[in-house]
């Protein structure tokens, strides 16, 4: 088997065309059932702490290699694609009990070139009250990280739970545009840059969720 993908605490391996099996310790369950590809799976075995799923795909890509693919921007249904599927795999984590304090696009797994996309990762916070969680391990910041976690300065810190929504916002506005560094923007000038697709969903789901008000944000696809 080919290794495509080992990071985050996943692994994944090519068995054949159309066929792939993504490894996992079985304490990390709870990270796996908020995924989006519970119609793929073929077998699913735990054994000794690990468990391994086949499932089927026609292709296995990570965000990097989907967007050097496309010459560095996607296209507007794969970015509402990958709006919508990470965002409600991090709300169903939420949901649970738990957030990431920011999202890393190496960690970012699309099938089909486009189609689908799941986050992989367990380095995941559990939330200590209805909005908040402490920031107790070191996690890298990045060019997508939302203002109050690149403000952190020293461990432990209480973050508000919807850091991640501003991280994907980020991370979908880089993906139309090619423009990072939206932490030194002001909305108003990032809805400027979004122009091309006014009046869309896409662009007014990302409006709610790129304030660099905590409070202001929201992940609303309507």
């Amino acid at each position: 088997m080919t290794t495509l993908f080992n990071k985050g605490g996943f692994k994944i391996r090519k068995i054949r065309e159309g066929l792939y099996d993504l490894e996992y310790e079985t304490k990390n369950e709870f990270i796996f059932s908020s995924l989006n590809i519970q119609e793929e799976i073929v077998t699913k075995i735990e054994k000794s702490g690990k468990t391994n799923v086949e499932f089927r795909s026609d292709s296995v890509k990570t965000y990097p290699q989907l967007m050097a693919k496309n010459e560095n921007v996607l296209s507007y249904s794969m970015c509402e694609q990958l709006l919508l599927n990470i965002g409600s795999q991090c709300i169903a984590l939420e949901n649970s009990g738990f957030v990431y304090v920011d999202l890393d696009v190496s960690n970012m797994i699309t099938f089909n070139n486009g189609e689908k996309f799941i986050y992989l990762d367990d380095v995941i916070f559990e939330k200590d009250s209805k909005s908040s969680f402490v920031l107790d391990k070191l996690v890298v910041k990045s060019r997508f990280s939302s203002p109050e976690f690149l403000n952190v300065k020293s461990l432990p810190s209480r973050l508000h739970s919807n850091s991640w929504i501003y991280s994907l916002a980020a991370i979908v506005f880089y993906s139309l545009t090619q423009l990072v560094e939206t932490q030194s923007m002001r909305e108003e000038e990032i809805r400027e840059k979004l122009q091309s697709i006014q009046d869309t969903k896409l662009y007014f789901c990302i409006s709610r969720m790129i304030y660099h008000n905590h409070n202001m944000r929201k992940f609303l696809f309507i």
